[in-house]
């Protein structure tokens, strides 16, 4: 059985990450042409990166209230009129 490479290793529980990945990993997020939203079990948003915010017209502030089911029927024509888009 082939050892696992070390990128792909799996840490003990509770080490914390590097900090020039995390560095890496937050810079990639937020600097992404894709928007991108990690959200929480209960499908609410813990943060939206600027191309999501620029793609929904909202700041990251409000998305962080709303769910992912929220938004989505928002704009798939199932909630509310859809605002224009820039």
């Amino acid at each position: 059985m082939r050892s696992p490479h070390p990128a792909t290793a799996q840490l003990p529980a509770g080490t914390p990450p590097a900090p020039q990945h995390t560095s890496m990993l937050a810079t990639g997020f937020e600097d992404s042409l894709l928007g991108m939203a990690p959200g929480r079990t209960d499908g609410r948003f813990l943060q939206a990166n600027r191309a999501l915010c620029r793609l929904l017209g909202r700041g990251e502030e409000e998305l962080t209230t709303l769910s992912q089911t929220d938004v989505t029927q928002r704009y798939a024509g199932c909630g509310p009129a859809r605002p224009a888009l820039r």
